[in-house]
């Protein structure tokens, strides 16, 4: 049976700095499918600052090793010790990058957070910026453009190093030229844009089969407001290629457990609401035994865990749902390198 990858093979860690946020994205794990209100009974929490340094002790060589602070259902800036998390991975790993709405924190912590990124030119702001000052609100709720303006100006002017993430959704793909020239004259380093796979009408205030389509946005299969596209991959799975295989990554909550990737995370608080609203099966059978805490274990010795194998064995017929839904290569890793040739754009 082949083994998981090892401790030293790992280039890259997503980590959920937190699981609070501000905004209210309606597609988001953290929500109701397609409305503005949070999920039941959602695990809200942030990994604390000898938590990070916990795990870059246990790193064979940070300076080989890249933080992105993003995850599945928070905004790192909502974490309270972010700046002081923030330099201290700037100072050991080989880069450090936090993405984030920027409708959030007082303007110091963005001065603070440049300031950092000028002594370390490879730690850097990701801002998630979807459209224009009449459309970035309309999927990202509750953010305010006045505030986003205000952070990415306090960051650049400090020295930062940042980077505008457009994602395109039918209503703001028309902003794409004119939001690239607003980065451009504002600092940013890096412009990316890539269509979303989140199929939402502002309009409608639902999950719909339109939204997505556009000149720039490859058209989508129907779906409903009960059916998701994605879950439909499985049908036409023939095999799995592992994105973070690929892309020697791994995954760590908020709550400081070790996962392959995000898509387990968001597998794993879908079931959690299905449990709390006395519906699930508890089919998440993948993880009965498996103590992930790093709390407890090790970083090795929780990727040497049987878990892992088991996935591994299990894709040869295209199980489980997870690894079908989001890496069948037949479909959605040739996607995603689409989208990524696209995303190179340079300002």
């Amino acid at each position: 049976m082949r083994n998981w990858q090892k401790l030293e093979d790992v280039k890259k860690f997503e980590i959920e700095l937190s699981s609070h946020c501000n905004a209210r994205c309606p597609l988001c794990i953290r929500q109701l499918l397609g409305t503005d209100k949070e999920r039941p009974g959602f695990d809200k929490g942030h990994i604390t600052f000898d938590q990070i340094k916990k795990i870059v002790s246990q790193l064979p060589d940070p300076r080989n090793v890249v933080f992105y602070f993003a995850g599945v259902g928070g905004d790192p800036l909502m974490n309270p010790q972010v700046v002081d998390i923030f330099r201290y991975c700037a100072e050991r790993l080989k880069a450090v990058c936090l993405d984030t709405n920027g409708s959030l924190r007082a303007p110091k912590v963005w001065k603070d957070l440049g300031e950092i990124s000028m002594k370390y030119p490879e730690a850097a702001v990701t801002f998630s910026i979807d459209g224009l000052e009449d459309t970035n609100h309309l999927y990202r709720i509750r953010t305010k453009w006045s505030k986003i303006m205000q952070s990415a100006k306090e960051y650049i002017n400090a020295g930062g190093i940042a980077e505008w993430k457009f994602i395109v959704f039918k209503h703001n793909e028309h902003q794409i030229e004119e939001a690239k020239k607003l980065a451009y004259n504002l600092g940013f380093h890096n412009f990316i844009w890539e269509p979303s796979v989140r199929h939402y009408s502002p309009e409608e205030d639902t999950f719909i089969k339109t939204e997505g389509i556009g000149e720039l946005v490859p058209e989508v299969p129907t779906v409903t407001k009960q059916k998701n596209v994605r879950y439909e991959a499985i049908k036409s799975a023939k095999a799995i290629s592992c994105k973070v295989l690929k892309k020697k990554m791994m995954y760590i909550t908020h709550d400081f457990k070790l996962l392959p990737c995000c898509y387990f995370h968001s597998w794993q608080v879908i079931d959690d609401y299905l449990k709390f609203i006395g519906k699930s099966e508890d089919a998440r059978t993948y993880f009965v035994n498996f103590n992930n805490d790093l709390n407890q274990r090790s970083l090795e010795t929780i990727m040497d865990d049987e878990f892992f194998n088991k996935i591994i064995s299990d894709w040869n017929s295209c199980k489980p749902d997870v690894c079908a839904n989001n890496c069948n290569q037949n479909e959605y890793w040739n996607k995603e390198k689409y989208n990524d040739e696209i995303s190179s754009n340079k300002i």
